[in-house]
Order: C-alpha cells, then structure tokens, then sequence
C-alpha cells in the first residue's frame, strides 16, 4: 500500500482543481455561440437560504433573488450519478465567492475578451487563492481558498455512498 499524499500537495491538487474550474466558469461564456443559450450555474440567496439559477458567467456575489443585495454567491450542487434531475436528491456542498478586487478583475478580464481588447494583467494564483471564499451552506463562515479550513470544505464532499460511488456535480441543465 503506498503512502497517503502530504497535505501540501493536496492542498496544491484541490488549488489547481479549483483553479480549473474557476478558468472554466470564468471563460465559458466567451467561447459559446450567440445562438446557444447561455450556460447556467446555481447560486444560493445568503438571505433567503434558497437555490436560484442564473448565467455561469456571472462572478458571485451578484444580486440575490427578492432585493438589490449582492447576496447571491454560487453553489456548488451535488447529486449521486445519474439523480441531478431530481430535486430531492441534490444537496450543497458549499459556497463560493470572490472579494470585490478579484470580481473586478475577473469581469475586466472577461469584458475584454468579449470586446476583443487588450487583456488586462493576469490574476496571480495567489492573489486568487487569497481573494476566492468558501463556505458551508448550513453555517455561513468564509474562509480564504488557501486556507485549511477551506481545502476541507471543498474536500469532505467527496465520499463514497453506500453503493460505492462518488457524487456528481449538478448543473441546471443536468439529468
């Protein structure tokens, strides 16, 4: 049996997953025909405690669902393969959110892509790191992403159920 991997290099994994999917989030909007419909993401109201969806573009906090708020951040939804679809099988894992710098940064980045401009000067992984919050849904505290308290938040999701399998991701367009 080999041994178990340091915690700085899973604190480095689940960094550059989370990365990856922040790229993806991020940049998916630019590379969509006009004629798709735009992708879809689920957010989480801080001030309802209710799910809503809106454009995966979108760089959380945005505004929530009953107010000007800005207390719409995403949600990370999961669901055993194959039961997205079924509402009484999804859960969240946790929360995200970006600090109002890096939000700025990353709708420049984004704005200039679209316009096909200049691109602005490159977020460092750092910098993201130290700017993108994490929280649980049912206990509302954030921690920065390089933190240990965050590396968990974003880990503990992944157990295997009863049947052996992980759970999934869920998007809004998910079956």
């Amino acid at each position: 049996m080999s041994d178990p991997l340091p915690k700085s290099d899973i604190i480095k994994l689940v960094s550059a997953l989370v990365l990856l999917c922040m790229a993806a989030f991020s940049f998916s909007s630019y590379f969509q025909d006009s004629k798709d419909r735009e992708p879809q993401s689920y957010f989480y109201d801080l001030s309802e405690a209710e799910l809503f969806v809106a454009s995966k573009s979108l760089f959380p906090p945005i505004q929530g669902m009953n107010d000007e708020q800005l207390d719409g951040v995403r949600a990370i939804v999961i669901a055993p393969e194959g039961e997205c679809g079924n509402p009484e099988s999804r859960k969240i894992a946790y929360l995200q959110k970006y600090s109002p710098q890096l939000k700025k940064q990353m709708e420049a980045i984004q704005t200039a892509l679209k316009n096909q401009e200049e691109k602005p000067a490159n977020i460092g992984r750092g910098t993201v790191q130290s700017y993108t919050f994490v929280s649980r849904s049912d206990i509302i505290e954030w921690h920065t992403m390089d933190s240990p308290e965050a590396t968990h938040i974003v880990g503990e999701w992944r157990v295997k159920s009863a049947g052996g399998s992980y759970p999934v991701i869920c998007t809004p367009d998910s079956k």
